[in-house]
């Protein structure tokens, strides 16, 4: 999925801002080598799989034979086809994708509850996590994180130094979460569960926290605090000198006329001039950023033989290695009923 400069400067800020799970969290998928093709598409393969599958259980694939992985395969395709019409269609198959990656969304989000309960010493360890235990683990993962840093340069940073700078860094950090932690608070005891901390550290990716997407953007952009990004706000990071040479009547370059027509016709919708509320949250989080429905188009592109938008089993078995790849995984987790 491609977003426009802005939108990677943004999601970058919500990203440093909620500090998700980057700190506490190594275990991510190594990316792939770059200018090597076969180990981009190995990567490319790896993501429809994790979609699919779920990047727990998706190892597990690799475990089983062929003949394995098409029996697990078989019997998964049964908890996608809930109308039990013996085909797949779209709809079922986004459904189905939607669930696991909600899943991972849960799991991933268990993970940080738990480190953050453990780096702020927290006595009550399945209690719903407070802020102040929030802030406490936040300041201890920083502070840890930028020693390790310095021991590696060899910086000749002090500790009181490295201290004073994790804590001017935390408090605007920590000023901006209350208001976001608010909006995740759904019942308004103070308090995070897991289901709540994933909305935190997540924003983008659930509708009810689209105010904190907003204000984090206006946040980073909105340099004249009006409420609204206007196309010189849209530019200024990427082009320092926009504001001087629009007045000054000089050319511009060709990438930033490309991206001024960009924001005229695709991202000012109601065409006055500068985004709103709707048009940022868009800008942010695109239509296209359904992955649900951007895997499960991919696989019906690779499976759907006969075109008729419908996915049998046979369409499946035989494009089997798309959906599973090389092996198959511990199905026993898709036997709960949130799957």
């Amino acid at each position: 999925m491609q977003h426009s400069p802005l939108c990677n400067l943004l999601l970058l800020a919500m990203a440093v801002a909620w500090l998700s799970v980057s700190v506490a969290d190594n275990s991510g998928t190594t990316d792939a080598v770059a200018g090597d093709p076969a180990s981009a598409k190995a990567g490319e393969s790896e993501q429809h799989r994790e979609a699919f599958l779920g990047k727990d259980e998706a190892p597990e694939f690799n475990k089983l034979t062929p003949d394995q992985a098409k029996q697990k395969l078989t019997e998964l395709l049964h908890k996608i086809d809930t109308n039990n019409d013996q085909s797949i269609s779209m709809a079922e198959l986004v459904n189905w994708m939607r669930r696991v990656a909600q899943k991972d969304r849960l799991a991933s989000a268990a993970k940080r509850f738990r480190a953050l309960k453990v780096a702020s010493d927290s006595p009550k360890a399945a209690a719903p996590l407070t802020f102040q235990e929030y802030q406490l683990a936040v300041q201890r993962e920083l502070l840890a994180d930028s020693e390790h840093k310095a021991a590696a340069s060899n910086s000749t940073t002090t500790a009181s130094e490295a201290a004073a700078a994790v804590n001017a860094s935390l408090a605007a950090h920590m000023s901006r979460s209350r208001s976001h932690w608010a909006m995740a608070d759904s019942d308004g005891d103070g308090r995070l569960t897991v289901e709540e901390l994933a909305d935190f550290i997540r924003p983008e990716e659930s509708p009810r926290m689209r105010g904190a997407v907003v204000q984090e953007a206006l946040d980073t952009a909105d340099s004249n605090r009006d409420g609204r990004i206007d196309l010189g706000e849209h530019l200024r990071d990427l082009y320092p000198d926009y504001d001087k040479d629009r007045r000054e009547g000089k050319s511009l370059p060709d990438w930033v006329t490309r991206e001024e027509e960009h924001f005229r016709t695709r991202l000012d919708l109601d065409k006055d001039g500068s985004l709103s509320d709707d048009e940022i949250y868009k800008l942010v989080v695109p239509d296209t950023a359904d992955q649900a429905k951007t895997e499960a188009k991919f696989l019906f592109g690779e499976a759907d033989a006969n075109g008729d938008k419908f996915l049998s089993l046979d369409e499946i078995l035989n494009k089997w290695k798309a959906f599973v790849g090389h092996g198959a995984t511990n199905f026993g987790a898709f036997d709960h009923d949130e799957l």
